[in-house]
């Protein structure tokens, strides 16, 4: 009898239910410092939900996963003259190749900004969380 991933999961998450974290892991919604709890379990701080297991770590504070969004900066500081430009010439000339590529760049860069946004707040997230942990160690 075969077993499917989520009974392999439920299993895996019965046999670490009695141990407990050893070293200090964080929690990523708010850097609480999640050691001695379960491997599965809600964050007492916040209640985010966590799965410290070595394969799986959701929920847990990862900061190299975090960083600033440079590149979607300099894209859309690309994308936005480029789409001005080309809706400008496409409307003057009456080209509706040209237009359609103008208002693609201009979703393009309407997108790209939305992204900036999150990433920039993603950044600041983790630059608090990890001053958090910095703080806590230095205590």
């Amino acid at each position: 009898m075969r077993q499917t991933d989520a009974e392999l999961d439920r299993s895996a998450q019965d046999q670490d239910r009695d141990r407990l974290i050893s070293g200090s892991i964080y929690c990523e919604n708010c850097g609480y410092n999640l050691k001695t709890l379960p491997y599965v379990y809600n964050c007492p701080e916040c209640g985010n939900g966590y799965n410290a297991r070595p394969l799986m770590l959701k929920g847990i504070f990862k900061p190299f996963e975090v960083t600033f969004p440079l590149w979607e900066i300099v894209a859309a500081v690309f994308c936005v003259p480029v789409s001005v430009v080309l809706l400008a010439w496409g409307l003057r000339i009456s080209e509706p190749v040209v237009i359609i590529l103008g208002v693609t760049f201009a979703l393009l860069s309407i997108l790209l900004w939305f992204r900036i946004w999150d990433g920039v707040c993603a950044f600041i997230k983790a630059r608090a969380i990890a001053r958090r942990i910095r703080l806590e160690q230095e205590s």
